[in-house]
């Protein structure tokens, strides 16, 4: 697949609207009333902006991996464009930790180590990066398409396919929110055969904005994240009902957005969101660390009390810039002089091994 302008643009709106959520739950003072906490409610259902990401992820990487030569380059292409800003990142919280009690640590270098290598939550480590949750999923992700590649010349491709889908359903029966790496899957088979009623569809923006708001009832219905499939069918259907419509928006809002139909995509098409999706995983690990130093200083200095209201709002205003300016030094530098140089290091060393594909 080459690039996607829409889901480039996607890329950049999700991180975007996770910002918008961390201003929203960050417990700062702002206005009360019923009007505005509809609004309230619909930023922090952004939060679940992480579930189009994994939708994003299992889109694309179903073409990345049958473009990659061996499996040895897919691994080290991933890996390079995800461990210098996740290693910068979790290595600055680790040290300036005292900043934010939420994020104060007594790890020590174990734990550190398992957090760089992205370890945590799958395995019991304390996670020292609140986002990095995500990597721990994604890296899971991409290991699932690696044994498919080494059972492929093995089992065939039938046989390889269903093997690694059966593990990959048990994994999501205990982990829920890992759900949208196998709807983005299906909205990459879905585009591979162009079915009519995906490509003609045209109300993309509301599809995700219902599957974000569906991810978040259901949350509320349950009193806590989606866990495994059993705390769904312990309740009395509800959860389960928003799980399954946000599925189901989820995928249409993909496929929606994969096709470019509609007013939504034309957005997305736009300088502002491209500038966005070049630069998104960057915002997305960044701004952990921006907003926790500015959310601080605020207090630290009398903003909060000064502000009162409005203090959301003004931190809105002074964490977005810097976030945004880091973000993109960090994807100039991280992500793309030292991925090249990793990739560049290790090329001259990978096994010449192709897993037909």
């Amino acid at each position: 697949m080459n690039r996607n302008i829409y889901i480039q643009g996607l890329r950049g709106a999700l991180a975007l609207s996770l910002f918008f959520y961390h201003v929203a739950h960050s417990g700062l003072p702002t206005w009360g009333g019923d009007v505005y906490g509809v609004f309230n409610r619909i930023l922090l259902s952004f939060e679940f902006g992480v579930e189009l990401f994994f939708g994003v992820s299992g889109i694309v990487i179903v073409f990345a991996f049958r473009k990659s030569p061996t499996i040895s380059h897919f691994l080290i292409d991933r890996i390079s464009r995800i461990y210098p800003v996740l290693w910068v990142t979790v290595i600055i919280i680790f040290a300036l930790s005292g900043f934010d009690a939420r994020h104060s640590s007594d790890a020590g270098p174990a734990v550190l180590l398992g957090n760089l290598l992205a370890l945590s939550p799958l395995l019991p480590i304390k996670l020292i990066h609140p986002a990095a949750w995500t990597i721990s999923y994604e890296f899971l992700f991409y290991l699932f398409f690696v044994a498919f590649g080494l059972l492929l010349p093995r089992l065939g491709k039938k046989i390889a396919l269903t093997v690694v889908l059966l593990v990959g359903v048990g994994f999501i029966c205990f982990h829920l929110r890992a759900t949208s790496f196998l709807i983005g899957m299906a909205v990459a088979y879905a585009a591979e055969r162009r079915w009519s009623w995906v490509v003609n569809f045209k109300y993309a923006g509301v599809a995700v904005l219902g599957a974000l708001l569906c991810w978040y009832a259901g949350t509320q219905v349950i009193g806590f994240f989606y866990v495994r499939l059993a705390d769904l069918l312990a309740g009395d259907g509800a959860a389960l009902l928003f799980y399954v419509l946000a599925c189901g928006l989820t995928f249409m809002g993909l496929a929606g957005v994969y096709f470019g139909q509609g007013l939504f995509c034309r957005a997305l098409a736009g300088s502002w969101f491209q500038w966005l999706g070049g630069l998104s995983f960057s915002l997305y690990m960044w701004q952990a660390i921006t907003m926790a130093v500015i959310k601080k200083a605020m207090y630290m200095s009398g903003l909060v009390t000064l502000a009162g209201p409005t203090s959301q709002l003004l931190f809105l205003l002074l964490a977005l810039p810097p976030t945004l300016l880091i973000s993109r030094l960090s994807q100039i530098y991280l992500e793309g002089h030292a991925t090249r140089y990793i990739r560049s290091r290790a090329s001259r060393k990978m096994p010449a091994y192709n897993g037909g594909t």
